[in-house]
């Protein structure tokens, strides 16, 4: 019954609140003047954010303790592999670990992120400025940097839109390698977005261009390196491009209505969240929450804006959230896309229908190669889901629905009527220049 319902909702916030207040304090955390190293009291990690396995990479995920001082130079010299795992903006640090590299073709984990996570041996933290200038003389030294650099494709989305799919995809052609969100790439967008005083964009491009050389450089020999990254990454597409003047970048997206459903089913599915969302309550809690609030300025930057009322946006709950996140990734795509800063755009249901016809236009927009694809490998990868067993993977395709499993029709007006007051962008946009495969 309703009675019953409004019972259970209230007991979920008075937890929610007491799990809010109950939770262990932060450490408190001083800016570094020296690289130091972790002492790792277990192998690997586990998330400590709110997303459980989806969680953006932390220093946090491991259990540590500071060691002893060390100079990054001497850690270059005497690790491998390494990468740039995270930012500790708190200590003006880059979170470096030692973890394999393992790309989007492998059986591994699906995301580059939870990879490292798991299987870091070792770890440090290296202050900005160390970190950037141990690793621009390196560069600076390696006659080969600026042809590494020319491999790269940042491939951009809104989410939920196959991107991982096209990073498996991709992963098939020959020569090609496929890293699958490196969450360096987040925190800086994160930060820069949240805390634009201490990540400015001249630093957001120093670490952007250094850190994507360290991944180049460790996963070996390589015709293309394709680097997918999470969906508001696409906000700071223009810093990354200044940073990697010699990349090329992409964009994919995907209806709206589809992929705010996929989203809200991937994340706010389960009973609970299902029956806070049908009496309005969940609203309460990603508009109110400190943990929700500080997600909207890189998630979803046009909440706020006066084109939307914000009425309208909070009383749609969690997929008012949603909607804003797919319309400000959209809304950057546009600008960036008249600015011609991307080599490519490309469309889900285009990719579903013309499949390698679409990845083939992909590489050619880019200039790489695409002679050989191993056909094998890229019919495992279209007939199993890209997020494997994953919470994030697709309920369509698990339940054969053809239709929203979340959104309901009155919710897809509602989203309409939002994505009317941009006046540029609507559910079927086709951005200007998008690749469409054997329909070209």
């Amino acid at each position: 019954s309703m009675r019953m319902l409004w019972g259970l909702a209230l007991g979920v916030l008075v937890a929610a609140v007491a799990f809010v207040l109950l939770k262990p304090a932060k450490p408190v955390k001083v800016p570094l003047p020296n690289a130091v190293e972790l002492v790792l009291k277990e192998a690997g990690g586990k998330p400590s954010g709110d997303l459980g396995e989806e969680s953006p990479a932390d220093v946090e995920d491991f259990a540590y303790e500071l060691g002893a001082n060390v100079t990054f130079t001497e850690v270059l010299e005497k690790n491998s592999p390494l990468t740039p795992y995270s930012i500790d903006l708190e200590r003006r640090c880059v979170v470096v670990v030692s973890a394999p590299v393992i790309d989007s073709a492998g059986d591994k984990e699906t995301f580059v992120y939870q990879n490292e996570r798991k299987n870091t041996t070792k770890a440090w933290l290296v202050p900005f400025d160390e970190f950037v200038r141990v690793l621009e003389a390196k560069m600076a030294a390696d006659s080969n940097a600026p042809a590494l650099l020319k491999k790269v494709l940042f491939l951009h989305s809104t989410g939920r839109c196959g991107s991982t799919l096209l990073s498996k995809m991709l992963a098939t052609v020959g020569g090609t390698v496929s890293l699958s969100e490196p969450d360096i790439y987040t925190m800086l967008v994160a930060h820069h977005k949240c805390t634009p005083d201490k990540m400015p964009a001249d630093l957001v491009k120093q670490i952007a261009r250094v850190a994507t050389w360290m991944y180049a450089r460790e996963v070996g020999p390589a015709a293309s390196i394709a680097i997918k990254t999470r969906s508001f990454v696409v906000h700071i597409a223009d810093l990354l491009q200044a940073a990697v003047p010699e990349a090329k970048a992409a964009f994919l997206y995907r209806g709206a209505v589809d992929t705010i459903d996929s989203f809200c089913m991937a994340f706010f599915s389960t009973q609970l969240n299902r029956i806070l969302h049908a009496i309005s309550l969940d609203s309460l809690v990603i508009f109110k929450a400190d943990n929700y609030k500080s997600f909207f300025p890189f998630f979803a930057p046009l909440i706020g804006d006066s084109r939307f009322p914000d009425a309208t946006v909070r009383g749609m709950g969690v997929v008012g959230m949603v909607t804003m996140g797919w319309l400000s990734a959209m809304d950057s795509a546009l600008k960036f896309q008249s600015q011609g800063l991307f080599s490519a755009v490309l469309r889900y249901e285009d990719l579903t229908k013309q499949r390698f016809a679409i990845v083939k236009q992909l590489m050619a927009a880019c200039n790489f190669t695409c002679d050989q694809i191993d056909e094998a490998q890229a019919q495992a990868v279209l007939d199993e889901d890209a997020h494997g067993k994953a919470r994030t993977a697709s309920a369509r395709r698990r339940t054969g629905a053809t239709g929203p499993l979340f959104v309901t029709e009155p919710e897809s007006a509602a989203i309409a009527q939002l994505l009317a007051a941009h006046g540029s962008i609507t559910d079927t946009v086709i951005i200007p220049g998008t690749l469409r495969g054997e329909q070209a």
